[in-house]
């Protein structure tokens, strides 16, 4: 026989290891008007992915290529659907020219193209297009129409895009961006980057003060002409920064209707660790840079629109501020260091309560939570967002500082956190001397 040791030592173990999720700040979400699928979303980790369910050309396909094409591309992309009723494709008039499109419907792939003749009109194009369609191995699977523009509407799923720019893409919705944002919010929330595939002010105005209120950072861009008229007010960059939105970012491109450039931006930036580096310089991978003046310069720098440009032969992103005029790294630093904090002073709450024990309200209990505080600014020194020349601090509350009920509703009031952000040199100014 033999005899357990529990018989005289009774050891009972209770695991305070349990995991909690914590937020991530390298997903993005593509918001799109797409028939591609049934689901509020789908996640993809690869373009090859992307390809199963969203034609080459589309909106869906042209974000994720630059997104994953990026140096620090995010390791999964989210593809939301906002409900479409119809995609309209207006042909740009030109004899002897290649019209070309592509459409998948239901997993079959149908590329559609036609070659315009002399005297061409729209008209002579879409019906050219049609006869493409009927012929192709989409036929049975999409509904066609229009006469001077093509309208394509699902029988099934549908995903389609121009692949040249001779066709003009434009989605008739059935519902706006923060409707569909919000209902896919309410089943997954993960996602931290956001970017719609509708360019129009009333969607990104819209988005953006939904995106601040979430803390998502929303970016997008616009080729409105205006955006580089000095003094205008009309376009999209000076109504976010007369909004003062620190979760929105603009950036001018004059493909952005047609190349949605907002993909390389998410690409250069989404697998860094947040507060480690600035979107000031970063190549954007898949996108052509533009020529622009001074005037057109001053006028995007005035509205706090980024713009990408060649500099020294390699092109750069210049002005990365936000709508609210702060830097696009130092948002995200924010946003991490405000969810760290949280997570880090609430985990060890719970851990202990998972061991059956408590942080209790007094000197041990303020000491735990100022621990916990720090570990955050201390994990940042390690990586480089924040700065090695001050040693982070945390202030509690002296007993004395806190009233009869804030004791009694367990409330541990005023816990400051003080750190010095490691910002980053983007212009340096020197003075040479030369003695002989």
């Amino acid at each position: 026989m033999t005899i357990e040791l529990k018989k005289r030592v009774d050891v009972q173990v209770s695991l305070g290891t349990s995991p909690l999720t914590t937020r991530s700040f390298d997903i993005p979400l593509f918001l799109t008007g797409t028939a591609a699928f049934a689901e509020d979303y789908r996640v993809y980790s690869s373009l090859d992915g992307i390809l199963e369910d969203h034609a080459d050309g589309s909106p869906a396909y042209k974000f994720a290529s630059k997104a994953f094409g990026g140096l620090f591309p995010p390791r999964t992309l989210y593809i939301g659907q906002r409900g479409i009723t119809e995609t309209v494709f207006t042909p740009v008039v030109a004899d002897n020219t290649v019209y070309s499109l592509n459409i998948k419907a239901n997993g079959v792939d149908g590329f559609i193209t036609f070659t315009s003749g002399v005297a061409a009109t729209a008209a002579t194009i879409v019906t050219g297009l049609k006869a493409a369609i009927t012929a192709s191995a989409v036929s049975a699977l999409v509904t066609v129409g229009g006469t001077v523009t093509l309208t394509l509407a699902s029988i099934t799923t549908l995903s389609a895009g121009s692949v040249t720019d001779s066709l003009v893409a434009s989605r008739t919705y059935s519902e706006t961006s923060t409707t569909a944002a919000t209902r896919i919010r309410g089943v997954d929330d993960s996602w931290y980057y956001s970017s719609i595939d509708d360019h129009s002010k009333t969607e990104q105005e819209a988005f953006a003060a939904y995106a601040d209120g979430i803390d998502s950072k929303f970016v997008t861009t616009s080729q409105d002409p205006n955006i580089l008229i000095a003094g205008d007010t009309t376009h999209i960059g000076y109504i976010l920064k007369s909004l003062g939105y620190d979760h929105a970012f603009t950036m001018h491109h004059p493909d952005a209707d047609s190349e949605f450039p907002e993909g390389a931006i998410v690409g250069a930036m989404a697998q860094l660790e947040k507060g480690t580096s600035t979107l000031t310089d970063k190549t954007l991978e898949g996108v052509s840079t533009t020529n622009y003046n001074t005037t057109q310069i001053t006028a995007m720098e005035a509205s706090n629109v980024a713009y990408y440009a060649d500099f020294v032969g390699s092109g750069s992103v210049f002005n990365s501020k936000t709508a609210s005029g702060q830097y696009f790294d130092t948002v995200e630093f924010a946003d991490w260091l405000r969810a760290r904090i949280g997570e880090s002073i609430y985990g060890v709450i719970k851990r202990k309560s998972i061991q059956g024990l408590k942080v209790s309200f007094d000197n041990a209990g303020k000491a735990i939570i100022k621990q916990y505080a720090l570990q955050p600014a201390k994990y940042g020194q390690s990586v480089g967002s924040v700065s090695l020349d001050f040693d982070p601090v945390c202030r509690v509350p002296t007993r004395d500082e806190i009233s009869d009920a804030q004791r009694a509703s367990r409330t541990l009031p005023n816990v400051v956190v003080e750190l010095q952000y490691t910002n980053a040199i983007e212009t340096v100014q020197v003075r040479a001397y030369v003695s002989i």
